[in-house]
């Protein structure tokens, strides 16, 4: 299996419009094929993508996160898929994170954000997260 992820620019190039993909590939008999697609539910978002290790046999774990260009609140959308050879699932979501930043470190994912009406008073929101084989669980 491969992962393979792009982004076509579109719009102005002041504020970009980009149309994310990721691609999930297979190879049978010496011939790469494009065998699924994540969902485009984080069109518009410049991603950041990062490979998890896995801790289901036989899966490959992709997580994205980005904002929208222009966006000066830095609003973070995440996704975490898992792709088994025939289709792609979304095993971990986070929505609309103001000021979100990740940080994957071994097993752990880590996620900053600001409560939007606290923004530069209180300090950022920290959670931690474990990789399962059912997805992320908050462990902090």
């Amino acid at each position: 299996m491969l992962a393979a992820a792009f982004e076509i620019l579109q719009g102005s190039s002041t504020i970009p419009e980009p149309e994310p993909h990721i691609h999930f590939y297979l190879n049978k008999s010496g011939f790469w094929y494009l065998a699924a697609e994540a969902p485009p539910d984080l069109d518009k978002f410049a991603l950041k993508i990062r490979s998890i290790g896995s801790p289901v046999s036989g899966e490959v774990w992709i997580l994205a996160w980005g904002s929208r260009y222009g966006d000066n609140r830095t609003k973070m959308h995440a996704r975490l898929y898992a792709f088994d050879g025939g289709s792609v699932r979304t095993v971990w979501s986070q929505d609309a994170l103001h000021g979100g930043e990740i940080k994957v470190e071994g097993d752990r994912i880590t996620v900053t954000y600001y409560d939007p009406a606290k923004w530069g008073i209180d300090p950022p929101n920290l959670e931690e997260y474990a990789i399962t084989g059912t997805g992320l669980n908050r462990v902090r």
